[in-house]
Formats: structure tokens, C-alpha cells, sequence
């Protein structure tokens, strides 16, 4: 039991990092954890031979990736009505994969730390970085919601980092700081230096996010925004007796607004399939106000079956003024990845959608500039708000539907990466939910969030444009780095053996 409490201990603190709700409450910010929580673990992998680092860092993993997507069983089963054993198979593969990711990763460091001679508290870094980069894309479209960059949320100096490296980059900080103290107190040769590299690097960031908070000034032009969050039941949204009951709710909701320059529905909220093309929206003219960004389902093509998840931006008076169609789709919840392998899933789990993906990210124009779009978890995704604002996103704008959680942890994580999204680009982002979080976020990450499960209209005025960012104009340089360092490394020659230096 004694070997075993690191691998239990640091799951435990690195799941509590997180936002987390435990019944119906939010547990106090412990995103501190983060840059302690590694430590058990990486002390216990000092001595220790590849395939036993691989085992260990594999059972924690397991155990983190467990613990803080559970909420993927209640959304599959609970709301996606697929049966126990295919939600807990796809939670276990999901997990699984994950899991691989990291142990693969904590291996190679030690398997190149034998190889060089460097110790493994200086390799781990980067080879952790490389692994959440090809968990961003790999399997079925990537998954990184984990990452250790989205505990810093409420530290707002430390994430301002996010606009030179993406999370990547205060990820990289956080894994180097957890490795320099475990370094030093297995007391290995050259721990100072790192550990004292590890503080100044902790400094730096800190003294860096202060400076660009202070430094930050609103543009000269601002957007008036109404959020509605409907709080419509998940189970009773596709319900056909139900769409009226819906539409008339966002049509109440709409007169409540006294004033706005854009009125923001969330995704998939019209309760109707919509025909496209369209020029005049389907519903009472009188309702547009003010120009209005909607999510609905849309179909397209001459047999109508090409099936889209979309945003419309909908003019004064209900004429129609562009769409977008969500580019990167949740594998298994709206389409069957692989499908020409994994055909039989269709017939195994029929609730999996069939939608078809977006051919191109693109900003929607609207009266006062561009509106970079990123439907339900396009948000996870770097690159994609990261492009819309390189083609000229004025603001970004996330429309979600986090019903299918319930009362769990998934909803403010998620506003979490919004967070980093307008944190990267230095663009306001404002969210509109069903259920929550609804809220809205400066280019810096100070945000007005909404409670969770209340029928409400967020209203506010956000910051339109600014500076392009180093990290909108380069991407993923650090990222990058990180694989040149780690490849180098691999295709180096072996180095005679001698002590582990820094």
C-alpha cells in the first residue's frame, strides 16, 4: 500500500485542480494543486525502469482521466440513451487512450534520459507537451480537455502566457515546476539549477501576466450583447409537442431584451429542422429585433440528406445574413468516426447522430465586424478560434448545449476553455448556453458568469477587435519546439554512459 499511495495521491490532487462540482456545489478554486499535485508520482518514478514508469504513470493516469470524465457515462447513457454497456465501453476506450498518451510519454523520458544521460526531471516537460499536442488532434479528432493549463483559470497572471504558446506553454510551466521540486528532493545531482531555472520561470510568467492585465485597454468600439440561456430540459429539446413550447420561450425572451446590437441564442436551440438555402427565417418576423445569432440543426442538398449542426446570423426583421457549419464534430455523439470500419455501430448505438461536418472555418459579418464561431466544443480546439481570428474575428462567440451533463463538473470546465481561447487571441468571447455556463470574457480572462440551470438573459458590452497576438499570428510555435527537442533527441546518437547532468 505504501508504493501505491504516490500513484493514488497524485490523481487525487491534479482531479481536484480542476473546477469541480460535488453535489449541486462548486468546490473552492484548488488550481494551486496543480503545481504540487505531480509530485508524488514523479518521485516514485525515479529509480525506476521504463516499463515501470510506464505501469505507473498508466494507473494514475487512468485514475485522473477516470475520476474527471465520468460525466461522459451520465451524457451517453442518461441523455444520449445509448445502453450501460456501450456508454461504459466508450468511456473506458476514451479513458484508455488518453491514458496511453501520458504513459507513453513519461516512458520515452526515461527511456531518453537513459539514452543521453539527462535526467528525467528535464526531459518529462517536453515530452508531456508533445503528448497534449497529439492528444489536440489524435484519436478521432483529439481530446485535450484534460491539460494541465485549464486548472490556472482563476490565476489570471499566470494565463496570459496563453497569447506566446497556447496552453501549451503554461502547461510546459507547470510540469517543469512539479519535476524541479521532485528533483530536488530525491536530491539528484544539478537540482538546484533546475529548481532555481523553475522559480525564475514561475516569475517570469507571473511578472509577464501583470503586465499584459495592467497594459490591456478596451478598443474603440464595443458590442452590446444579450445572452439567452433557455434552460430547456435535454430530454425535452427534440421532443415534437415540445418545439413549440420552445420557440415561444426564445420568443419571450427576445421581448425581455431592452436594448442590444446582437442577441445570441445557443446551439441547436431553434427546436425545428431548418431547409436550406433560406433568406427569410421561419418564425415571426417581429421577434429580430436586433440582429440575432441562433443555433439550429439545417439540412442541405437535393435529398436533404446532409445534416448539419449551425449557426445562423439573422438579420433585423428575420432576413437570413450568413451561416456557419460546425467543422469539428463530437465523435460518437454526431457521427460514427470511421465509420467505414466501425459500421456496425450504427446499428448498436442508432442514437449516434449522422451529421456532416463543416468544410471551412470562417467569420460570420455582421454590422460591426466579424463573429469568429465555435459551436458546443470547438472551443477545446486552439487552432480553431485561433484561425477565425486570423481571417478577421472581431469577437468570438461560443454556443454550447451542456444539458447533456447535468449537475456535474462538465459545463464550467468547459467555460474554462473559453477562457484560454480569449486569453490567446486577445478577443472578448462571450458563451451562450442552454443550461450554463453562460458568460462573458475580456481579452485578458476577467468574466461575468452566469448560475447554472436558470432561465436567464446575461446582457453586457464587450470590447470589439484589438492587437493580433504572437500566438494568433504564429500558432503553435512552442508546441513545435517541444517535438524538435524530443525527436532530436530520439534520432541523436547514444551518448557513452556517465553521471546525469542538467
Amino acid at each position: 500500500m505504501k508504493r501505491l499511495f504516490p500513484l493514488l495521491l497524485t490523481p487525487l490532487l491534479i482531479f481536484l485542480s480542476f473546477r469541480t462540482i460535488l453535489f449541486h456545489h462548486e468546490v473552492p478554486p484548488l488550481g494551486f494543486l496543480a503545481w504540487l499535485g505531480l509530485i508524488p508520482l514523479l518521485v516514485s518514478l525515479k529509480e525506476a525502469s521504463i516499463k515501470e514508469v510506464f505501469q505507473k504513470t498508466f494507473l494514475s493516469a487512468f485514475l485522473f482521466y477516470g475520476g474527471t470524465f465520468y460525466w461522459i457515462y451520465n451524457a451517453l447513457h442518461t441523455f444520449g440513451h445509448l445502453s450501460p454497456v456501450a456508454s461504459f465501453g466508450t468511456l473506458i476506450v476514451m479513458i484508455t487512450a488518453m491514458t496511453l498518451y501520458l504513459a507513453g510519454a513519461a516512458a520515452l523520458a526515461q527511456f531518453l534520459s537513459r539514452k543521453m544521460g539527462f535526467s528525467f526531471y528535464m526531459l518529462l516537460p517536453w515530452a508531456w507537451v508533445v503528448q497534449d499536442y497529439c492528444l489536440n488532434y489524435f484519436p478521432v479528432g483529439g481530446f485535450s480537455w484534460g491539460a494541465l493549463a485549464y486548472t490556472q483559470g482563476a490565476a489570471l497572471p499566470l494565463i496570459q502566457i496563453a497569447d506566446l504558446g497556447g496552453p501549451y506553454l503554461l502547461t510546459f510551466v507547470i510540469v517543469f515546476f512539479n519535476a524541479s521540486l521532485a528533483r530536488f528532493f530525491m536530491k539528484e545531482e544539478g537540482r538546484g539549477r533546475q529548481l532555481a531555472f523553475a522559480i525564475l520561470l514561475v516569475v517570469a510568467t507571473t511578472g509577464y501576466g501583470f503586465y499584459r492585465i495592467s497594459s490591456w485597454r478596451p478598443t474603440n468600439s464595443s458590442l452590446k450583447v444579450a445572452l439567452l440561456q433557455g434552460n430547456i430540459p435535454q430530454d425535452e429539446k427534440w421532443q415534437a409537442g415540445r418545439a413549440p413550447f420552445i420557440e415561444e420561450t426564445y420568443a419571450e425572451m427576445m421581448q425581455a431584451i431592452p436594448e442590444a446590437d446582437l442577441a445570441i441564442w445557443p446551439e441547436a436551440s431553434y427546436p425545428y429542422l431548418l431547409s436550406l438555402p433560406l433568406e427569410k427565417f421561419p418564425t415571426k418576423p417581429e421577434i429580430f429585433r436586433f440582429e440575432t445569432l441562433l443555433g439550429s440543426v439545417t439540412q442541405r442538398g437535393r435529398e436533404r440528406n446532409t445534416v448539419n449542426n449551425s449557426a445562423l446570423l439573422v438579420r433585423k426583421g428575420g432576413e437570413v445574413g450568413g451561416i456557419y457549419h460546425k467543422v469539428h464534430l463530437v465523435p460518437f455523439g454526431e457521427y460514427v468516426p470511421y465509420s467505414k470500419f466501425l459500421f456496425f455501430l450504427h446499428k448498436v448505438v442508432p442514437e449516434v447522430g449522422d451529421f456532416e461536418g463543416g468544410k471551412e472555418i470562417h467569420p460570420l459579418s455582421f454590422e460591426k465586424g466579424k463573429l469568429g464561431l465555435l459551436v458546443c466544443y470547438e472551443d477545446l480546439f486552439p487552432e480553431i478560434a485561433r484561425q477565425a481570428t486570423a481571417q478577421g474575428a472581431d469577437l468570438l462567440i461560443n454556443i454550447s448545449n451542456d444539458a447533456w451533463y447535468g449537475w456535474t463538473s462538465a459545463p464550467i470546465q468547459h467555460l474554462e476553455l473559453s477562457r484560454f481561447r480569449a486569453v490567446e487571441n486577445r478577443r472578448s468571447l462571450v458563451r451562450a448556453t442552454n443550461t450554463g455556463s453562460t458568460a462573458i470574457i475580456d481579452p485578458v480572462g476577467r468574466m461575468r458568469e452566469a448560475p447554472l440551470f436558470q432561465r436567464l438573459i446575461l446582457q453586457g458590452e464587450v470590447a470589439l477587435g484589438g492587437r493580433t497576438s504572437f500566438y494568433t499570428r504564429f500558432g503553435d510555435l512552442f508546441a513545435w519546439l517541444a517535438i524538435f527537442v524530443v525527436v532530436g533527441l530520439i534520432v541523436a546518437p547514444k551518448k557513452r554512459k556517465r553521471g546525469i547532468h542538467d
